[in-house]
């Protein structure tokens, strides 16, 4: 596994995205992610297929 950006490390997208998917599964809801698995997929999908200004904005935003 590597990250998309270099700049960014495996651990630090890893911690980023699980943080996002915390945050979504709230919003709709549910107390974790682990009870909709899906949310996680959606959560990578959306910032892994960003291009890099759209990352730029989220990474700013979602860095632990």
């Amino acid at each position: 596994m590597r990250s998309p950006f270099v700049d960014v490390s495996v651990p630090q997208m890893y911690d980023a995205l699980r943080s996002h998917a915390h945050r979504r599964a709230r919003e709709r809801g549910l107390s974790d992610y682990y009870d909709d698995k899906s949310i996680f997929v959606e959560v990578c999908r959306e910032v892994i297929g960003s291009d890099r200004a759209a990352f730029e904005t989220w990474w700013a935003h979602n860095q632990l």
